[in-house]
């Protein structure tokens, strides 16, 4: 999914000199959180589920059917519905993962521990209010639209920065934020930090 802010991802950090590597220490960090079966996320999971049984279903009842009958490609169930979990499975199965450096935030979904689908970049500087947010939902006021990339609603190191497009629509993110984080956002943007 592509959002209508950000910037196109920055290089890969490590491939900085080494005379930087010092400051490199200091102004990277990651992390990964798995988004949680709840909310639209338990309701994609369980559509899915019912999507294998029904293929199963079909699968083996399809083939006994009609005019020419072919019992034996009920044998092909069990492979072909490894095939079709393998494949899909992945898009109810995601990791959010955002790496900050240099000062730049970049948000990846990890799709299935396989498929790596980066979302946006933002420079910290554009961040124009960067706060903790209450356990549960937030809506902050003013907002078009609120992006949850927290893996859970109950987490209780929630942080929310907005930032706005060229159109001067403004967007929420929420993260959930580490330490190493927290001091490279403030380092970066003092003013829009706010303390918890």
């Amino acid at each position: 999914m592509q959002y209508p802010f950000g910037q196109r991802p920055p290089a890969d950090p490590k491939e900085r000199s080494a005379a930087e590597a010092g400051e490199y220490a200091n102004n990277y960090t990651e992390y990964t959180v798995s988004q949680k079966a709840e909310g639209i996320w338990l309701l994609r999971r369980t559509l899915m589920i019912l999507f294998y049984v029904a293929y199963g279903i079909a699968f083996f009842v399809l083939p006994t059917m009609g005019p020419v009958k072919i019992p034996m490609l009920v044998a092909f169930l069990p492979v072909t519905l490894w095939i079709v979990i393998f494949f899909t499975w992945r898009f109810v199965s995601v990791e959010h993962e955002y790496v900050v450096s240099w000062g730049v935030m970049t948000f990846t979904d990890v799709l299935g521990g396989r498929t790596r689908r980066v979302l946006f970049a933002v420079s910290v500087k554009d961040m124009t209010e960067i706060a903790p947010v209450p356990v549960g939902d937030c809506v902050p006021d003013g907002v078009k639209a609120v992006i949850d990339l927290r893996g859970t609603k109950a987490s209780p190191t929630g942080y929310c920065f907005k930032v706005q497009n060229e159109e001067g629509e403004t967007f929420a993110v929420l993260f959930t934020a580490t330490e190493k984080a927290l001091k490279i956002l403030r380092y970066y943007n003092p003013i829009a930090f706010k303390e918890a």
